[in-house]
């Protein structure tokens, strides 16, 4: 009886953290509108766009700060 549950627990468990898998990796997605807006609000800002998630926009400083043939 202990092999029989202990099979139904880890099989449980595995279907549910593959279901959670699926479901994080779903919503994680960025759309190209979602990027299009965020380069947009960065450039105004006189910067570039540094990354962009789900969630947030990140801006940096200037273009030049990227730039390696620019000397500061």
């Amino acid at each position: 009886m202990k092999i029989i549950s202990s099979a139904i627990f880890k099989s449980v468990s595995i279907v549910s953290i593959c279901v959670l898998l699926g479901v994080s990796l779903q919503t994680c997605q960025v759309d190209t509108e979602k990027i299009e807006v965020c380069n947009k609000a960065c450039q105004r800002g006189i910067g570039y766009m540094e990354s962009v998630t789900a969630y947030e926009c990140e801006c940096s400083g200037t273009l030049t700060e990227k730039n390696p043939w620019v000397l500061h």
